[in-house]
């Protein structure tokens, strides 16, 4: 099929569907509309595996909102709280409206004490990291978001899957420019991406995954465990393993979740998270931050390309390019997302959009 000829759906049809599934499963419509936001967020930004195939498919989205494993109107209670800081409980609610209240309560913080800080305990999936990391950096501020998965990968020296994913995020503004946004997993790859690639029959990298064995594999259908970011022939997953535990430390300890060491993917996997701002003045002057972004930004765009690349480009400024054509020309979908959204759509009748 010619790129002419992919069927395309438009953006802003498929957030429109995805609030109004979300509204029938009983979230405000302000929730659903941010929820929707985040999950075609995610699509645009050429995250697939956070999109709209997690929405119909994995237990913290609508398979959960539909079995009550997940609140709809969930009560958020403060544990804890000061000028900076809070702790709050998810009371199970929506991973995606959650994180996007707490990162928010964050930013106000910092915009009031220069730093804000909040862990959010026993949440649930709440999707790509980076775009909440992404909100700070639009309000100026430099954001961190940090949040444990369940066991996904054996650390040095061990045998069993003891380390999850553990994403962490980075945000930060960048004048006249896309935002830096830094969004990695501490595997050498989200363990979505492996689901997706046995989903669709392809082989995955080198270096991804491990089979029962423990050897490396390409075929995503021996898949056991992920690799850790820096195993290999150069090492042994060192530097994957210390950031897994510290993001641990930062969301399921300082949380009161406890280590995702415990946790397994099911309905009742609890998640904890940790986001934070900092607010650039209560550190130096904007304007000279703002400069020394940019003096950084210009020198690394001006260096001469690798062979075979089109140069460097930060994080971040793909998925912005990305957004801006998915917005204008519409976006892809895996035929089996579509036929997951139309039956998913049916279920709840409302009918899921047409293509361009």
């Amino acid at each position: 099929m010619s790129a002419e000829t992919v069927a395309r759906y438009p953006a802003s049809g498929l957030r429109e569907w995805t609030a109004a599934v979300l509204v029938d499963c009983g979230l405000t419509p302000d929730d659903a509309r941010t929820g929707a936001e985040i999950l075609v967020d995610a699509d645009l930004a050429g995250i697939g595996t956070h999109g709209l195939s997690n929405f119909t498919g994995h237990h913290h989205y609508l398979p959960g909102l539909e079995s009550g494993a997940v609140a709809a109107r969930p009560e958020i209670t403060v544990l804890r709280e000061s000028p900076a800081t809070a702790a709050w409980e998810a009371g199970r609610g929506f991973g995606p409206v959650v994180a996007h209240r707490a990162m928010t309560a964050a930013l106000d913080k910092a915009e009031a004490a220069g730093v804000g800080m909040l862990t959010v305990r026993d949440g649930c999936h709440s999707g790509a990291l980076g775009h909440y990391a992404r909100l700070a950096a639009r309000r100026g501020m430099i954001g961190l978001v940090a949040a444990h998965t369940s066991p996904a990968a054996a650390p040095p020296g061990g045998t069993a899957a003891a380390i999850g994913t553990n994403p962490l995020a980075v945000g930060a503004p960048v004048a006249g420019g896309a935002p830096f946004v830094f969004d990695m997993a501490v595997t050498a790859a989200a363990g979505t991406k492996v689901l997706v690639a046995r989903r669709d029959g392809v082989p995955v990298p080198p270096g991804w995954i491990l089979d029962a064995a423990g050897n490396g594999t390409t075929d995503p259908q021996d898949y056991a465990s992920l690799a850790l970011l820096g195993a290999g022939p150069a090492g042994g997953g060192h530097k994957g393993f210390g950031l897994g535990v510290a993001v641990d430390v930062l969301s399921g300890m300082l949380s009161g979740t406890g280590s995702g060491l415990f946790q397994r993917y099911e309905p009742e996997w609890r998640i904890g998270g940790w986001y934070a701002a900092l607010r650039i003045d209560a550190f130096v002057d904007p304007a000279e931050f703002d400069r020394e972004m940019a003096r950084m930004v210009e020198s690394l765009h001006a260096m001469d390309p690798a062979p075979g690349t089109d140069g460097v480009h930060l994080p971040g400024e793909r998925a912005e390019r990305r957004r801006a054509e998915g917005e204008a020309r519409g976006l892809t979908l895996a035929p089996v997302v579509v036929a997951s959204c139309r039956e998913a759509g049916e279920r709840h009748g409302i009918a899921f959009p047409d293509p361009r």
